[in-house]
Formats: C-alpha cells, sequence, structure tokens
C-alpha cells in the first residue's frame, strides 16, 4: 500500500506540472490553456483511480442530502459568474472537477483513507494535509504568493476537509466544499458555510449513535 501511494503521489505531482510546462514551450492561448489542463485531468485520474480502485469504494460516492443542498449553491454560482462569460461552461467544470474533485478524491479519498486504516485520524489528517499543501508548492512559487501564508491557509483547509471527510464519509461533499473554498476565499458567506456544515454533520453523527444505541 504505501509504494502505490508513494506512486501516485509522485505520479500526480508530475501531472499537475505538465500543463504549466506545456504552456511555457507553445504559449497556448486560454481556450487552449483550459482544453489542455482537462486532457491532463484525464489522463492523471483513470490511471490512478485504476491503481487504488481498492479504496475508492462506491460508497465514498452516494448521494446525500447535505451534498443535495450544496448542489444548489453550486448551481446558483454557475449561473451568477460562469453561465454568461465566454467559456464559461468549461470554467466551471475545471473548477468543480478538474481542481475541487479530483484532488478530493486523490487526498480525501485515497491518501486520507488509506492513512485512517493504518494510523490515528489526528495522524492521517496531518499527513493527508502536509501532502496537500506540498502538492500546491509549483503553484504558490509560479504566482509569487507569499508562502508562510499560502502554506499555512492549505494546511489549515485541508484539515478541515479531512473533518468533514471522517464525518461524513463522502468524496462528494469534500469535493464540493474544496469548490466553495476556492470560490468563496475566507468571505463571511464561506464561513456560515462552514459553520452549517459542522453543525449539520454532528447532529446527524449524535442522532445515528442515538439510533444505533436504542
Amino acid at each position: 500500500m504505501k509504494k502505490r501511494l508513494a506512486f501516485t503521489y509522485v505520479f500526480y505531482f508530475c501531472m499537475t506540472l505538465g500543463p504549466w510546462y506545456a504552456d511555457s514551450i507553445f504559449s497556448f492561448d486560454e481556450s487552449q490553456i483550459l482544453w489542455l489542463n482537462f486532457v491532463f485531468t484525464v489522463l492523471t485520474i483513470v490511471p490512478i483511480w485504476i491503481w487504488n480502485r481498492d479504496v475508492l469504494q462506491p460508497r465514498l460516492f452516494r448521494p446525500t442530502m447535505l451534498a443535495g443542498l450544496d448542489g444548489l449553491v453550486v448551481l446558483w454560482i454557475f449561473f451568477r459568474s460562469f453561465a454568461n462569460v465566454p467559456n464559461g461552461v468549461v470554467l466551471f467544470f475545471i473548477a468543480l472537477v478538474n481542481v475541487a474533485l479530483v484532488e478530493e478524491i486523490i487526498f480525501r479519498g485515497i491518501f486520507y483513507s488509506s492513512f485512517l486504516a493504518m494510523d490515528s485520524p489526528v495522524r492521517a489528517s496531518v499527513l493527508t494535509s502536509v501532502l496537500f499543501t506540498a502538492m500546491h508548492l509549483p503553484r504558490i512559487w509560479f504566482q509569487n504568493e507569499i508562502w508562510f501564508v499560502s502554506l499555512g491557509c492549505l494546511f489549515a483547509l485541508s484539515l478541515f476537509l479531512c473533518l468533514i471527510f471522517y464525518w461524513s464519509r463522502n468524496v462528494l461533499l469534500a469535493g464540493i466544499m474544496h469548490f466553495f473554498m476556492n470560490y468563496f476565499q475566507f468571505s463571511n458567506l464561506f464561513v456560515l458555510i462552514m459553520v452549517f456544515h459542522v453543525v449539520y454533520l454532528l447532529v446527524l453523527k449524535k442522532w445515528k449513535a442515538r439510533k444505533e444505541a436504542v
């Protein structure tokens, strides 16, 4: 398992650099870059899914009421910010699927689930978040971001996503929350969404515990 996880991480890290490297050589326009990202995502996720199909069980992708409520917010975001802009559908698909959902499939669906089977939830969360944060180092470097601020925010947000996944065991929910993080940043609305999800999942967890105890 450890060798498979290490190979998955190295492969994903290298593939995320592909679009940047190709663009630096050929200087694609915006539309071509979008499609290039889509192609690289398919070439990345398909083999990773095959290698880790024993971990990515169908139950991790089951629809839930909370994910359905989040879906309504996703639709609102689409019509508010993507529907009426050039290449809006492609941009929306990349933001929701190529970035948010694919990263959650890999980091929460594969790495975090695998680490949970080998270690405590706290250690699994920390290790997953270290890997998640390190994966974004090239982006931080290329975009000249303040590295200690960006790394700290990424690590904290990854811990939160691990918590959401630990309580829900749902990659779809983690993927949508990841999308919200990228879209809303640290706005008051995102804080409200975070609080709502924590309260909802805590109440649901306690309700299930009481139901099982009866």
